[in-house]
């Protein structure tokens, strides 16, 4: 009886091998349903476990692309514009506060001196920091919503540092190349069985992304980088799109600008195109 366990395992682990290498050949010739369709139903119902495959086999699977690559590409398709507008969110906030601060060192330093004080700049400040120190200098007045508005508009066209979109695509590459593939089997079977097929990739996705992009994302907005994930619905976002890819669903797009969060607050915000002369010396 042992023996005839051992066979039909045996058996099951070369029926595996067989199906993924007909698989691999016929990515080689173009084709890419089958090794799809396997990779589906395997996930869903393994024939034998991941670990008794071949590596080499989940390595070729993984080096060729199909269906590997389509759940990267799908994740940084439909993430990408969504972390750009967060981080970037994230990168003009920091510029207004360091502008604000500013603009209320000076005006604290005005009326501790009854009016006047000596008008002095340092290198220990960053160039928003300085830019607010001197608009309320020249400028005076108080600090607004309109001023917030307006800081924000300028700076769009003066700061050099706002995250672009092919940058964060680059970013989710560089991440998702990392990753290991068997790993990768494995949660993603992990997942389909405690969750079902239609959200289990996503919720993958989201573990990887939610312990990686903030790591990224802390050198260029510090610690406000650990809120991104989390503001960010991964599994709402890939759901639909990845039922689309197992046959069942559609992926409807629908990408908020990365100004909404400040247009709510402050109204409307003229980007890079408006051409009033800069009142504000960044």
């Amino acid at each position: 009886m042992e023996r005839t366990a051992m066979e039909r395992r045996a058996a099951e682990i070369r029926i595996a091998q067989l199906e993924m290498k007909v698989a691999l050949l016929e990515i080689e010739a173009g084709l890419g349903d089958h090794l799809k369709t396997f990779f589906i139903n395997y996930i869903q119902s393994p024939v034998v476990s991941i670990a008794s495959l071949p590596k080499k086999l989940w390595t070729e699977l993984y080096k060729k692309g199909k269906p590997l690559d389509d759940i990267f590409e799908i994740a940084i398709k439909h993430l990408a514009p969504e972390i750009t507008k967060k981080v970037r969110e994230a990168q003009i906030e920091l510029h207004v506060e360091e502008f604000k601060a500013g603009f209320e060192a000076r005006e604290t330093e005005l009326a501790l001196g009854g009016g006047y004080a000596e008008f002095v700049l340092d290198d220990d400040h960053s160039d928003d920091w300085i830019a607010g120190y001197k608009y309320r200098e020249e400028k005076g007045g108080v600090w607004t919503s309109d001023l917030q508005k307006e800081v924000v508009e300028i700076g769009l066209r003066e700061w050099s540092d706002l995250i672009e979109v092919s940058v964060v695509k680059t970013t989710l590459i560089d991440i998702f190349q990392a990753v290991n593939p068997i790993e990768l089997l494995k949660s993603i079977w992990k997942s389909v069985k405690k969750y079902g097929i239609k959200v289990a990739i996503p919720i993958v996705i989201m573990e990887i992304l939610i312990t990686t992009v903030p790591l990224w994302a802390t050198k260029l907005v510090g610690p406000k980088a650990a809120l991104i994930m989390s503001q960010i619905p991964v599994t709402e976002l890939l759901t639909p799109a990845y039922l689309k890819w197992l046959g069942s669903g559609s992926a409807d797009e629908d990408v908020d600008g990365y100004l909404d969060w400040y247009e709510k607050e402050f109204g409307s915000v003229k980007l890079a195109g408006h051409t009033r002369s800069s009142r504000i010396p960044f």
